[in-house]
């Protein structure tokens, strides 16, 4: 961009690393949001500031935030306050005029305390901080108890949730109904199991959960539980893989963070669910948030990883519109059977067992 007038020129580059060098004719270099530069980013840093020191009277000027510590960028914070030839100013938290206390406190109530003290606070972060009030999660623990079994109409969402650990760690098992009319997740069902895990164990809850609470959808990480969504798929089960990226690890802790902040989770009193939500910390990183697990000898909140796996799929579908109810007839050794909005296969299962019958020629 050039001012016609003066002849000045501004130019404006992207993070693109080769075609950053060579800025030679540049006299001010402005670099914005350094704490926020991705991988690669000290690279970045370091062609813009060999090309500054290749003009005797170039200017270079760095805005961020407070960042991260143990990164480069707090290795370059710490070193350029030290140095008495540059210019360093750093603003003790929120300053700005047009910025209301009301404003400070709703970033307060949706951020984590972590990222609250980042970006208002201009506080350094360690990367990990407490994640949940203890009077938000004494809140949503609202139920009185598990429930034995799901009344579709009213809870037509449902899934199963499975954090496998075999070897030297816990495994658990969460089944999660949605309400539409009350707009928000319940955990119905948890289930822990102590090591040494049972594979054969687990499959066997999860089958019996499945049949009680009639629910057909399964959520696991597959890459310690392929053989088990193998075989849950090969008996009708709908199992979703939930892999531990980075984008579905901030999705979990999103999700996590907003239910429980909401009051939009309802869970019933179990000891070990509660002890993970209460040692759960929440871990900042470059792509964003994730949840941090506490180790102690009940696990590593193994009971809180398989919530938090299928909480955000029972957000999303509660943010829509429920679908129009339906009916469809199916015959069970001769006799109409009407399935509502929200009925499965496992419901059939349930109606064949009592007429002594099997589904193995009905096709499904």
């Amino acid at each position: 961009m050039e001012n016609e007038r003066t002849g000045s020129v501004v130019y404006f580059s992207t993070s693109d690393i080769s075609s950053a060098f060579g800025w030679e004719d540049c006299d001010i270099f402005a670099l914005d949001e350094v704490t926020h530069w991705r991988a690669g980013g000290d690279r970045l840093w370091d062609a813009m500031y060999s090309s500054a020191g290749k003009r005797a009277d170039a200017v270079l000027i760095g805005l961020a935030n407070a960042g991260f510590d143990g990164t480069w960028q707090r290795r370059l914070r710490d070193a350029v306050a030290e140095d008495s030839t540059w210019s360093f100013s750093e603003l003790p938290g929120c300053v700005a005029s047009w910025i209301t206390p009301k404003t400070l406190a709703d970033q307060e109530r949706y951020l984590s305390p972590s990222a609250y003290r980042r970006v208002w606070q201009n506080c350094w972060s360690t990367g990990a901080g407490d994640a949940l009030p203890a009077h938000l999660i004494e809140k949503c623990c609202c139920l009185p108890g598990p429930m034995v079994r799901r009344d579709p109409a009213e809870y037509p969402i449902s899934g199963i949730a499975v954090d496998l650990g075999l070897t030297n760690h816990h495994a658990a098992v969460v089944v999660l109904l949605g309400s539409y009319r009350q707009r928000k997740p319940f955990v119905a069902r948890v289930v822990d199991f102590a090591p040494p895990v049972s594979i054969v164990a687990v499959g066997n809850a999860i089958t019996q959960l499945a049949h009680d609470v009639w629910v057909k959808c399964i959520i696991l990480d597959p890459w310690q539980g392929m053989q088990l969504a193998q075989q849950l798929a090969a008996m009708g089960y709908i199992v979703q893989p939930e892999h531990p990226t980075p984008t579905n690890q901030q999705r979990q802790a999103a999700a996590l963070l907003q239910s429980i902040r909401e009051d939009t989770l309802a869970y019933y009193p179990d000891p070990l669910l509660l002890e993970d939500l209460r040692n759960v910390s929440v871990v900042e990183r470059g792509y964003g948030e994730r949840l941090q697990f506490a180790s102690n000898q009940n696990g590593h909140g193994d009971r809180l990883a398989a919530l938090a796996s299928i909480l955000p799929s029972a957000l999303e579908a509660l943010g829509q519109p429920p679908p129009a109810r339906h009916r469809d007839v199916i015959n069970i050794h001769g006799m109409p059977v009407h399935l509502g909005h929200g009925d499965s296969i496992l419901k059939v299962l349930d109606m064949a067992e009592r007429f002594e019958d099997r589904l193995d020629g009905l096709g499904w």
